[in-house]
């Protein structure tokens, strides 16, 4: 399943260091992480699982999946791969990435239909899933404030003439 440009590195997660392989996979053999709180809060009212068709409708609509898709696009791909837990090859980070990618594969599915992933230890603990989570969406990367996107996008544009 695996493709065949891999790589590995050490992602280190509470304290623990984890082997991950960098590879591209097929976009159509990944599956939503059902506790995703993107859509957990709102699939999840009646206290059953979700379908994988049902996270994945609730998040093409979504209008920052609509947004990435056309930076994806316009990219030419990921610059951050998915993160996927290996063996139920579950998207644990990235999941609105996946579902922008899904959108693009219905009208290009050659193009869209791989995808560049790290891939975590197929038995990596719940706690360390909480943890990589926790500190991408809570403690996070600091957004700009809007005069320092300004700056760089006047910036951008001059030095690279780039729209």
């Amino acid at each position: 399943m695996a493709g065949e440009n891999k790589s590995t590195e050490n992602l280190t997660i509470g304290k623990k260091d984890y082997l991950v392989e960098i590879t591209e996979l097929n976009q159509t053999s990944l599956k939503f992480y059902t506790e995703n709180p993107r859509v957990y809060s709102i699939l999840n009212l009646a206290g059953t699982e979700p379908s994988q068709d049902e996270i994945e409708e609730l998040l093409c609509a979504k209008e920052h999946v609509k947004e990435l898709k056309d930076s994806i696009e316009s990219n030419g791909g990921l610059i951050d791969p998915l993160i996927v837990r290996k063996g139920d090859f579950t998207v644990l980070e990235g999941n609105s990435r996946l579902a922008a990618y899904r959108i693009l594969a219905q009208k290009d599915p050659l193009k869209w239909g791989r995808i560049k992933c790290k891939l975590l230890p197929a038995d990596i603990s719940d706690s360390a899933i909480f943890t990589l989570l926790g500190q991408y969406h809570i403690i996070g990367r600091k957004d700009w404030e809007p005069f320092e996107q300004a700056h760089y996008l006047y910036r951008r544009h001059k030095e690279t003439k780039i729209p």
